[in-house]
């Protein structure tokens, strides 16, 4: 792994690309094939968001920030632009973020099991209790880490290090992870502004509870996310790009310049689609409304009507597989099983559909149901994202299926 995110094998290779394009787009009117991009703005764009990584942790990693994976670069950008003062940006950033991230984490595995407490951490967040939710997070991502390492996420033995990703990079949760470990071997009674894990747990910072620790200590959560998903794909992101570079040396001028065309139709394609498309108005309400297949709503009671069935293995087909991957049929199947055998499902109905994007849409359904032979009314929130091949994609393409992003946790709705 090279000393700076921008050596990163697609990052570098990126930079490739253009040049082989910019080539490409010299000669390719010799074939009559027009190629309509301006290669020299894309060029110097690249290459700003190329160097963006590297300059952000130069800047923030010591002050408990790293640049990663699903950080918005916009934001990146901006903060690097204002150097340091660019914390504030931050602390707003990652707490505007933080009800969403919880939402998500609660339905992954790993996290879900510590859902409760990471919930309870966000309350204590907001509701200022900065004494309580530090320490309740550090002790989770030290946990989440060993679940997956053979020891925990500030152990010395623990490696952190991912191929081609950069909260995996050595200068990222790495380089932050030898700061917040440090031995703090002094009683300290002054502000303290990062999170440092030994002297926090083991009583020696005595004035850790303020917003700014807090609010670092819960991005260690984002960083940890995607450093988990950067590690679940390694190696088949490796796999894939080996193939890659394989078949680029294999592969054509006219190749090239097909490939390149059809993608920017690609790109046409989408963005028409996503002017095309709208929200739903249920200008009737929802009492004689007619269910179509194909649509999220539809899936939703799919669901409910397989569990109400007995039928556990066909409502694993709704696993949105951009967060859970490919998942076994029978171990899911069994999971469903076990959750809702204390369960009877007597009748819903739908009471709201939010179509919130192209991609994205919420249906609550009203639920009555026995809960060990209690009868109980509840609205449930079934979150579902329209997937293609493992891609999150415009509902207006054909040959997708709605899934249910929080799967998951539908149980724990019923049960709450």
């Amino acid at each position: 792994m090279g000393d700076k995110i921008a050596k990163n094998e697609t990052i570098r290779d990126l930079e490739e690309s253009i040049q082989g394009a910019k080539l490409l787009s010299s000669i390719s009117s010799l074939f009559g094939i027009k190629i309509d991009e301006d290669f020299d703005l894309l060029e110097k764009r690249i290459l700003e968001i190329k160097e963006l990584p590297d300059k952000f942790n130069e800047i923030f990693s010591s002050r408990g920030w790293i640049a990663h994976d699903s950080l918005d670069v916009k934001v990146m950008k901006e903060c690097v632009e204002q150097g340091i003062d660019g914390e504030s940006l931050l602390m707003n950033y990652y707490e505007g973020k933080l009800e969403w991230l919880i939402n998500i984490l609660s339905y992954r595995p790993i996290f879900k099991e510590r859902a409760e407490l990471l919930n309870l951490a966000k309350k204590d967040y907001f509701e200022e209790r900065y004494h309580s939710c530090i320490p309740i997070v550090l002790m989770l991502v030290d946990g989440i880490v060993n679940d997956i390492k053979p020891t925990g996420l500030f152990a010395d033995a623990t490696d952190l290090d991912v191929w081609d990703s950069i909260a995996g990079h050595s200068t990222g949760l790495n380089s932050l992870v030898d700061i917040l470990k440090k031995n703090r071997t002094k009683t300290n009674i002054e502000p303290i502004y990062l999170p440092y894990r030994n002297g926090i747990l083991h009583g020696r910072e005595l004035k850790y509870n303020n917003k700014i620790v807090a609010i670092k200590t819960f991005a260690i959560l984002f960083y940890v996310n995607d450093w988990i998903q950067s590690l679940e794909s390694e190696e088949k992101r490796r796999e894939e790009y080996l193939e890659e570079k394989k078949k680029s040396k294999e592969t054509s001028f006219f190749d090239i310049a097909r490939k390149y065309t059809d993608h920017k139709k690609k790109l046409r394609k989408m963005d028409k689609l996503l002017e095309e498309w709208q929200p739903r108005k249920f200008e009737n309400g929802y009492e004689h409304f007619t269910i179509k297949d194909g649509t999220p709503e539809a899936n939703a009671i799919k669901f409910l009507e397989c569990i109400r069935k007995g039928n556990f293995g066909t409502p694993v087909s709704l696993y949105f597989e951009n967060i859970f991957g490919k998942v076994s049929v029978k171990e899911k199947a069994g999971l469903f099983r076990k959750e809702y055998e204390d369960i009877r499902l007597d009748s819903y109905s739908i009471t709201k559909i939010d179509d919130k994007g192209a991609s994205v849409t919420h249906v609550y359904i009203s639920m009555v149901y026995r809960l060990d032979s209690v009868c109980k009314n509840k609205e449930l929130d079934f979150r579902m994202i329209y997937e293609k091949q493992g891609e999150v994609e415009n509902r207006l393409i054909e040959g997708g299926e709605w899934k249910i992003v929080n799967i998951e946790g539908i149980i724990d709705q019923l049960k709450s």
